[in-house]
């Protein structure tokens, strides 16, 4: 059972799983949708699940961030070149782009699991194959070529993902997929192959899954009528057509994918109750369910963590939900297991990598903070009462990570934001900025800090995964009471409760949610709520870090014990192995006892 699969084996796959980005160490992606691909792709291997994945190769390879000294953000791309790293399908299908052939070629990458079995992970890519082209060649060169200054480009991108997927599973023989799987509305457009390959609308439905992972209008892909006829020419049904599948003509993506899938899903319980007040109008909405995200455990928890997870779960790798028992662990245990990564993270925060006001203190309390830095994520909402925050400053030092997307200009300002306050706060609170984020940086930030900060605007955090990742590491968070961090009864089958728990797992920020809440912040006046509310919100994180580094100075054994049950109530439940076997047993429609490997 333990054995490699051959390739026949790896084309037994059942399940087609595809993202616009995977997250996957070594290979360019952008971010929280990918890293949260990537985990689902690992545990599906560890777990022996039959799986491909389908995504692009992104020639340029990742950005590098470069900060300027006021802290504006420029990009360098020293490309990727995965030649030696993966197998190579060149040439073996075309799609239509412009009604004219473009060919398509698939790097072919294995991810193998904790029992052998391995995950093809299949990634699409025009460059090489069209020299006469050079706009061909151009299609697959960045992740997410913006859909407002180059939306032409964005789209062609998305046909490669969705309908070259399907024909790239069909020219490399997959013969044994039978649910395709779109993780966000990027791939919307493999249904109109699925259509034709199925006949009929009904029975094309039968089999596509989709996940959601945006309560917001702006993170949904939405194309003219007339770019998307430009684009597909025959392969975009009438306007009649597309009004009666999605309730508009021109191409809006999650409305295509909510459309098209026989169960769609969000990604917690409340950005599915978000989701279906926000997009009252969307097809299938009102039978959209969820499916809580995870973390593959394995990746984000550090050595020291995993040997006290082997203590008392030898199975997690395969069952995590024993780690219940990490309540049986002292707080000794716990503390000594969290130290090697503070130091860790303190060496980095000692190189220059890390730009900053102050030198590193590992006696003070280190609030760590990273994601991509768009507005709505409210990375300054730590500094709205500067002069407030400064008396917290002789105890604690903030730590900060995060990328903007290159187009996104409000989510650079805000980086500069970051800056400005590093120059105003220095001498009264430490704060550090780490230059070009990426994986590796995730994992020394949510083992080694003490605190996780999550503080979005409320009901725009459809999930949310670093909290998690920080909690598997015995590290509690501090968050917008939204997204998965919210108070939750213990599944079906645990025995503890999971998420927020006040002042036992880690601390909320702000109200509870509500429906009259949400209907008033979704509203028509909803931004002028929301101003108000910043200032509330920032109040009250100045009141729980009075309480947090009051537990943190004074009481090391009650602080590890808030550690201990961040990582007992929501490791064991908030990972991609319990996500991967429900979706297979409770989406899929695939019993885990049918899937004997030969």
């Amino acid at each position: 059972m333990g054995a490699a699969l051959n390739q026949r084996d790896l084309k037994g796959a059942q399940v087609a799983y595809f993202c616009a980005e995977i997250g996957i160490e070594g290979l360019p992606f952008g971010g929280g949708l990918g890293v949260l691909a990537g985990d689902y792709l690992k545990s599906c291997a560890d777990l022996s699940l039959p799986v491909v994945g389908i995504g692009i190769l992104y020639n340029r390879g990742n950005f590098h961030q470069e900060l300027g000294p006021d802290g504006w953000q420029t990009e360098r791309y020293d490309g990727f070149d995965p030649t030696g790293r993966m197998r190579f399908h060149p040439n073996i299908t075309s799609i239509p782009i412009e009604g004219r052939p473009v060919g398509l070629s698939a790097w072919q990458h294995h991810i193998v699991g904790e029992t052998g079995h391995t995950v093809p992970l299949l990634l699409a890519d025009t460059n090489g194959n069209n020299h006469d082209r050079p706009r061909d060649d151009s299609i697959c060169d960045i992740l997410y070529p913006s859909q407002h200054q180059d939306p032409y480009h964005r789209l062609a991108q998305e046909l490669v993902l969705g309908i070259g997927g399907v024909r790239i599973l069909e020219a490399l023989a997959y013969k044994d997929v039978k649910i395709y799987h779109p993780n966000e509305g990027h791939a919307a457009l493999l249904a109109f192959p699925l259509i034709k390959k199925y006949c009929s609308i009904e029975e094309a439905r039968k089999h596509i899954v989709f996940t959601t992972h945006t309560p917001v209008f702006s993170g949904i892909d939405e194309f003219s009528r007339e770019l998307a006829e430009q684009v597909l020419k025959s392969d975009l049904p009438s306007r009649e057509y597309m009004r009666n599948l999605t309730g508009v003509e021109h191409l809006n993506m999650a409305r295509l994918a909510m459309a098209m899938a026989y169960h769609p899903f969000g990604v917690s319980p409340l950005h599915a109750e978000v989701s279906k007040f926000l997009f009252s109008d969307f097809p299938n909405i009102r039978v959209l369910d969820s499916k809580d995200n995870g973390v593959h455990l394995a990746t984000w928890a550090s050595p020291q963590v995993q040997r006290l997870y082997d203590r008392v779960a030898p199975e997690w790798r395969l069952k995590p939900k024993g780690l219940e028992r990490i309540l049986e662990l002292s707080e000794e245990e716990v503390i000594n297991a969290h130290n090697p990564s503070r130091e860790n993270l303190g060496h980095l925060l000692s190189s220059k990598r890390a730009r900053g006001n102050a030198d590193y203190d590992p006696n003070k309390l280190t609030i760590g903070f990273s994601r991509r830095f768009a507005t709505y994520k409210q990375a300054t909402l730590i500094f709205e009462d500067a002069d407030r925050l400064a008396r917290l400053g002789n105890d604690i030092q903030i730590v900060i990570a995060g990328k903007s997307h290159p187009t996104d200009n409000p989510g650079k300002e805000e980086i500069k934001e970051v800056f400005r306050y590093m120059r105003e706060l220095k001498g009264r609170v430490a704060i550090r900025f780490i230059e070009d984020y990426d994986i590796e940086i995730a994992k020394l930030l949510v083992r080694g800090v003490d605190v996780w900060l999550n503080n979005p605007q409320r009901y725009k955090e459809a999930s949310g995964t670093s909290g998690m990742k920080a909690a598997a590491n015995f590290v509690p968070q501090i968050s917008i009471i939204d997204g998965w961090s919210v108070p939750q009864e213990p599944a079906s089958g645990y025995e503890l409760p999971k998420g927020l728990i006040e002042s036992v797992t880690g601390w909320g920020i702000g109200r509870m949610p509500s429906r009259q809440d949400l209907i008033e912040l979704l509203g028509p006046n909803g931004e002028s709520k929301r101003a108000l509310d910043r200032k509330i919100d920032a109040a009250s994180l100045y009141d729980k870090l009075e309480h947090i580094i009051t537990l943190f100075k004074n009481d090391k054994r009650a602080w590890a014990k808030v550690m201990r049950a961040a990582a007992a109530h929501n490791a064991p439940w908030f990972n991609t192995h319990r996500m991967a076997e429900q979706y297979f047993e409770e989406v899929y429609n695939i019993p885990l006892k049918e899937l004997v490997l030969a």
